[in-house]
């Protein structure tokens, strides 16, 4: 039972403060963060989503588009609240560990200002750097994104994080093929998951062609990315409107993914 509460509820957060605590190198510490971050709030795909790809919320996360201000969220007071219900359950050892990762936290974003910043001075690093160019993505395709990343002349912290963040698209691309090819021995007439699992597969090495496998894989990037709701609105409504095939829309694409 300790063993579970510790693991199930807390291990996230432990290892996601492990990760941010380690690594010198902030372009790499963003790039394990995001891959840890994305690895554990991965959802399963249903037969009826157009485009898969939905996650779960997180009591820490890392969003690498913030750029005013600070790109980590820590829900203080739902971790402290956790913490207590379940502190009955757990060991002195790893009650100390969660105390420990709590105050840590708590000293970044309660006790000192998160948006400090040296005034005329650039910033050395932006954390939106260790995303991959979407443009290209969107033009060349997973494997040669990567590919042409590895050759880029970017400095080769940030050069070895975006080949981490295009890894963890990867690793998302295929946390949904195995998940669609479940469902397709359950449902195998299903035209939606044959067409999911047909994009998903090409997807993974060749340029996206279709419409559809433009969509999915942006909406692989934009779940790593985590673009909100008006940037996604916006990409989809331009790949939507370039594109000659009308079968779908930006507001059908947005009603599926969100699930409203």
């Amino acid at each position: 039972m300790k063993s579970s509460v510790f693991d199930n509820l807390f291990g996230y957060f432990l290892a996601f403060t492990k990760i941010y605590r380690s690594f010198d190198n902030p372009p790499l510490r963003d790039a394990n963060i995001l891959n840890l971050q994305l690895n554990h709030s991965l959802l399963p795909p249903t037969r009826e989503d157009i485009i898969v790809g939905k996650t779960s919320s997180a009591l820490i996360t890392f969003n690498p588009q913030v750029s005013n201000g600070h790109p980590y969220f820590f829900q203080s007071d739902s971790v402290n609240r956790l913490f207590a219900k379940h502190k009955k359950n757990l060991s002195s050892s790893q009650s100390e560990k969660i105390a420990g990762a709590i105050r840590f936290w708590e000293h970044i974003f309660l006790d000192t200002p998160v948006r400090t910043h040296k005034f005329n001075a650039a910033p050395e690093y932006f954390p939106c750097e260790i995303l991959p160019d979407l443009n290209l993505l969107l033009a060349e395709g997973l494997y040669q994104t990567k590919e042409l990343t590895e050759a880029s002349d970017c400095p080769p912290s940030v050069r070895q994080a975006k080949l981490l963040t295009i890894t963890t698209i990867n690793q998302v691309l295929d946390f949904y093929k195995y998940h669609t090819c479940a469902l397709l021995t359950k449902y195998p007439n299903n035209r939606n998951i044959n067409a999911v699992f047909d994009v998903l597969n090409w997807v993974k090495y060749r340029p996206p062609k279709t419409l559809l496998a433009q969509i999915q894989l942006y909406w692989l990037y934009a779940m790593v990315s985590c673009c909100d709701k008006s940037q996604v609105h916006k990409q989809l409504f331009k790949l939507c409107s370039e594109s000659k095939d009308k079968s779908l829309t930006a507001e059908t694409l947005m009603a599926d993914i969100y699930g409203n």
